[in-house]
């Protein structure tokens, strides 16, 4: 879903829920507003990008062998893609998630599984025009929380805006911006075996 949103309106935003000057750019020379959101901007849209499964950050891929295998214990090692945030949920409606013997150690998967592993991941190369309009806003939120105390020295609006933050996300999950299942528990071969 392709929107007008930009970093600049995401900081605004955050800004004027601290009752704080606009900034005409995140780079703002002089500017208390810019400076903090500057330093908290990335850090937040990583932190939220992994709370939770927002339908528009997730991409797929087909991970190839690596040419390094792993030292001991598994067979195979494979590189995750260089936006790789997080897994996601492969069918976020069934029952039981397939189980798999995928460990993540640093930038690579470790497993018995032979070439090609296909992977559904959060990524971080995404751009705010991609952000769904209820991401955006909570976004907005979340900077305005993490800088509340620098830009106002008000631990008071600090508790409003989390309550307002959280209600976002909640509407966010009731408008399927974010994957609603979570992950299943795979399925045990004994029990399976057992029917």
């Amino acid at each position: 879903m392709a929107n007008s949103t930009t970093q600049t309106s995401i900081i605004n935003r955050a800004l004027q829920l601290l009752g704080y000057q606009a900034v005409a750019s995140i780079t703002q020379v002089g500017d208390r507003g810019a400076k903090a959101m500057n330093r908290a901007y990335e850090p937040v849209k990583i932190s939220l990008l992994t709370e939770n499964y927002w339908a528009f950050s997730i991409k797929r891929a087909s991970l190839a062998e690596d040419a390094v295998k792993p030292v001991h214990t598994k067979v195979y090692r494979y590189q995750l893609p260089g936006d790789y945030l997080m897994l996601a949920p492969e069918d976020q409606v069934a029952d039981f998630q397939l189980a798999n013997d995928w460990i993540i150690e640093g930038s690579h998967i470790v497993t018995n599984d032979s070439a090609p592993i296909l992977i559904r991941y959060i990524s971080n190369s995404i751009t705010e025009n991609m952000f769904h309009p209820l991401f955006s806003e909570a976004f907005s939120y979340s900077l305005a929380v993490n800088t509340c105390e620098e830009l106002t020295q008000s631990n008071g609006k600090i508790s409003t805006l989390v309550e307002l933050y959280e209600r976002q996300v909640s509407l966010a999950k009731k408008r399927n911006a974010i994957l609603i299942a979570k992950p299943k528990a795979p399925v045990s071969p004994w029990i399976s075996k057992r029917g």
